[in-house]
């Protein structure tokens, strides 16, 4: 590819690049750092280990998820009312959350200002009193927020905010959207929540709060000089219409569509952003040659796919493990009593059926995912060459989206018709089987309550492996007929997945009955620590 005359390579990929080499985000000119025993710690980080091992969380979202478990205990446990900043990074950095001996002290200033707000909030909206319990989605939607504003205080990168300008500019010129007949600020939030959905994977908390930051920039300077007489109360007053917004900005089908195109861009950003952070002393000298930034593309796509491998055996053991174990001991607490109290006896096959069919289910289910090969490789060094040298003569869109057709009420009543005949197939045949088995009634629900989470287990783990695909592959026959008469147990199982996840009584008992009392203990110990190091210091 000739790029002296024909293309040109775009400002900001410029500007990200000398960005990416002025060094680490965690610098600081400040003398004074927070630092914490390295004893203390290593105790801390277990825990946290354990704790984030029985919550199912994506590795990105556990800072934020962690800094909102820390303030719902601060104000429902301890009921703090402010003046937790330092403590709160003490806690982060002990964690393994952020770097030890490497943050500013004046960042606990900081974090303070921002949660002083959030602690006034609560207290005029009488949730330290807990007299309006009806009101308690508006007391989790705030300690949200406040949990982001502090991840955002802490961590923020300059760098991937030009990562995604950069992004929303090559999907907004990519893509035909006129036909839509939405408003302009309507496009730019549609760009915005598929950037931040596709190429940071943020979740509901995240977007909700940098819709916020669009719709109601006056709320961040609320803690700040700038901070507008009466902000927070004039907050409180809009908070449920502004929430009631952004859900529905959300909920619109519309964002699953703009979604869809953002998801491949998203790959070709990640992908230039990892050789941009390799090669900072010489990424310049590689973007100016296309043969050489092609060799590099291929080699971060190799390496991806063994990750994604690893981490698909890795999900693959984990959840047979799970599941077996689960299983296990539903049959010994459950099962074989009930077994015995309904039949007198204790039908071994139908246990034994019952114990083994999910793990193999789940075992064949992760093997049979197919990972991106040399062709979706070309693919995404075609994606990178299009972010990085644009043509100067090419102003084609790649990718249309248009009203959908309205579908005709006829067809749209038979398709519900299908949709709720696949159900009634595919839990007929189950309950046909289980009755040719001579399963009880117990043996069956629990039989079909696995099949129905190995099911939507089994949808996640595909989500892995299609991680970096770029190729449309196609739709198969077999595939499309599993997909069809699967499709109920997986819907089944995401809603079992969900309501259960809200109901996980170790991560209750860890985080309001045994962290405070372990967390109390381990700044005793630290205090002490530094009380004995002084000391051996003045002997000296």
């Amino acid at each position: 590819m000739d790029n002296s005359q024909n293309y040109f390579i775009p400002k900001f990929i410029i500007s990200f690049v000398r960005k990416a080499q002025g060094g680490n985000d965690f610098e600081t000119d400040d003398d004074s750092v927070i630092k914490v025993s390295s004893a203390v710690k290593g105790v801390a980080k277990a825990y946290e280990k354990l704790r984030t091992m029985l919550e199912d969380k994506e590795e990105h979202l556990l800072l934020k998820n962690t800094l909102l478990r820390i303030l719902k205990r601060k104000v429902l446990v301890e009921r703090t009312r402010g003046g937790i900043g330092r403590e709160l990074i003490v806690e982060l950095i002990l964690a393994g959350y952020l770097p030890n001996n490497k943050v500013a002290e004046s960042q606990a200033h900081k974090v303070d200002q921002i949660l002083s707000k959030y602690f006034t909030l609560l207290e005029k909206s009488g949730f330290y009193q807990l007299t309006n319990i009806g009101r308690n989605k508006l007391f989790n939607w705030f300690l949200g927020l406040a949990a982001c504003e502090v991840e955002e205080a802490l961590t923020f990168s300059p760098k991937e905010l030009l990562l995604r300008e950069g992004m929303e500019k090559v999907v907004e010129r990519d893509m035909d959207i006129d036909d839509l007949g939405i408003h302009e600020s309507e496009k730019k939030i549609y760009f915005f929540v598929g950037v931040l959905r596709s190429l940071f994977k943020y979740d509901e908390g995240l977007l909700h709060y940098a819709i916020l930051k669009i719709y109601y920039p006056a709320w961040f300077v609320a803690h700040g000089p700038e901070a507008e007489p009466g902000a927070i109360d004039d907050f409180l007053a809009d908070a449920p219409i502004i929430k009631s917004k952004i859900e529905s900005i959300l909920k619109n089908p519309l964002n699953r569509r703009f979604y869809r195109v953002c998801r491949k861009y998203a790959i070709y950003f990640s992908v230039l952003k990892e050789i941009v952070y390799n090669h900072q002393e010489n990424i310049e000298e590689i973007i100016s040659h296309p043969s050489r930034l092609e060799e590099e593309v291929k080699q971060v796509c190799g390496a991806r796919y063994k990750k994604i491998r690893r981490r698909l055996v890795s999900s693959i053991i984990r959840s047979i493990i799970y599941i077996f174990v689960t299983k296990m001991v539903l049959v010994l607490l459950l099962e074989m009593p009930i077994d015995y109290l309904l039949q007198g006896q204790v039908r071994y096959l139908t246990l034994g059926i019952n114990v083994a069919f999910p793990p193999i289910l789940m075992f064949i289910v992760g093997m049979v995912n197919r990972l991106p090969g040399s062709e979706n490789t070309k693919k995404v060094v075609d994606g990178v060459f299009g972010i990085v040298y644009q043509s100067k003569n090419d102003s084609a869109k790649k990718y249309h989206l248009g009203r959908k057709r309205a579908a005709n009420a006829f067809i749209f009543a038979l398709a519900v018709i299908i949709y709720l005949v696949t159900y009634a197939i595919s839990f007929g045949v189950l309950i046909y089987v289980l009755q040719w088995l001579h399963f009880n009634i117990v043996n069956g629900l629990v039989f079909a309550f696995f099949l129905c989470v190995v099911s939507f287990f089994g949808v996640r783990i595909r989500g892995t492996a299609k991680e970096m695909q770029v190729e449309d592959r196609g739709d198969k026959f077999f595939g499309t007929l599993f997909d069809f008469f699967f499709l109920p147990f997986i819907r089944m199982g995401r809603m079992l997945s969900t309501k259960l996840s809200k109901i996980n009584v170790f991560v209750f008992f860890l985080d309001f009955v045994f962290e405070a009392p372990f967390k109390l203990i381990l700044e005793v110990f630290e205090v002490w620590l530094n009380f004995v190091r002084e000391k051996k210091e003045e002997l000296y």
